[in-house]
C-alpha cells in the first residue's frame, strides 16, 4: 500500500498552480472544437470524485499518449481554474488545466483506482424542479420503456444525421433521451444484442447528457453530449433497484 498523500478531487479549489499530488484514473476523453482544439478528460479517484480536466491543443502531443482512458496515474503541478462553460462535462464550477509543468506518472496495477466509472444521477422528478437550462451535463438512469427505430434528416448544412429516440422510466416518471450519430448507432447495436439474449428489462444509464427544455411545450430531452457514454444494464445498485421496482410493479 502506498504511503503518499493523494488529495481527493472535490479538495481542488482555483489557485494559481497546484503543487500537490492527486491519484486519478481516465475514465473518458474527448477532442472537444469549441475549447479550442484541445482534449478533455474526466479523471475519478478513489473517493468517487469526479472532475473535468483539459490539455490545450499545444501540448496534446505531450500528453495525450500518457493519460490514457482505464489507466491510473499520478498527476502535480497543474491549473485549477474556474470553469463556467455552457454543457460543462461536470457539475463542478471548475477543472483541471494541464501545463508544461505538469507531471503525470502512470500508477502500477496494484496502485490503481478500482472503479471504472462515477455516475452522479439526477431523479427524473428533480429534471422540471430543478431545470438548470445549460449549466451542465447529467446523469440519468431508467428503464427503457419505448424505442423507436434509428432514423436519419437532413440538416441546415444539407449533411444527412441519424438519430434514435428513447423513452426511460422509473415506473413512475418517463423522460425521453435522443442520442446522434455515432452513439446512436452504437447503443442500437447494443440494444438489438440485449434483445437478441432475451433480456426482459433493459435499465440503460446515459452519463453527461445534455438537459434540454422545449420553450413552447415546456418538455424536457436529455440529448447526448461529446462526452456522453451509455451503459445496458451495468452492475450496480441503483440498477439493482430499478429492475426490483419493475418488478414488483408489474407482480413479477
Amino acid at each position: 500500500m502506498s504511503l503518499t498523500h493523494y488529495h481527493s478531487l472535490d479538495e481542488l479549489q482555483p489557485i494559481p498552480y497546484f503543487s500537490g499530488k492527486i491519484k486519478v484514473k481516465v475514465s473518458r476523453r474527448c477532442n472537444l472544437s469549441q475549447q479550442g482544439g484541445g482534449l478533455t478528460i474526466i479523471l475519478i479517484d478513489e473517493r468517487e470524485k469526479r472532475m473535468h480536466a483539459w490539455i490545450p491543443s499545444q501540448l496534446i502531443n505531450k500528453f495525450s499518449n500518457h493519460l490514457l482512458v482505464g489507466e491510473t496515474y499520478e498527476m502535480r503541478n497543474f491549473l485549477v481554474t474556474p470553469f463556467t462553460a455552457k454543457y460543462k462535462c461536470l457539475e463542478a464550477h471548475k477543472r483541471i488545466v494541464i501545463t508544461q509543468l505538469t507531471r503525470v506518472t502512470t500508477l502500477p496495477p496494484f496502485e490503481r483506482v478500482l472503479q471504472d466509472e462515477v455516475f452522479h444521477f439526477t431523479h427524473f422528478y428533480a429534471l422540471m424542479e430543478n431545470y438548470f437550462q445549460d449549466s451542465h451535463c447529467i446523469d440519468v438512469v431508467g428503464i427503457l420503456h419505448k424505442r423507436k427505430r434509428l432514423r436519419s434528416l437532413t440538416n441546415k448544412r444539407n449533411e444527412e444525421q441519424t438519430y434514435l429516440d428513447l423513452v426511460l422510466s422509473n415506473t413512475v416518471t418517463q423522460v425521453k433521451v435522443r442520442l446522434w450519430e455515432e452513439i446512436a448507432l452504437q447503443c442500437n447495436i447494443a440494444l438489438n444484442n440485449t434483445s437478441l439474449q432475451h433480456v426482459q428489462q433493459v435499465i440503460l444509464i446515459l452519463s453527461t447528457g445534455r438537459m434540454i427544455k422545449d420553450k413552447y411545450t415546456g418538455e424536457i430531452t436529455i440529448y447526448d453530449s461529446p462526452v456522453s457514454k451509455f451503459y445496458i444494464n451495468h452492475d450496480m445498485g441503483i440498477v439493482r433497484t430499478l429492475r426490483a421496482r419493475f418488478l414488483g410493479f408489474h407482480g413479477v
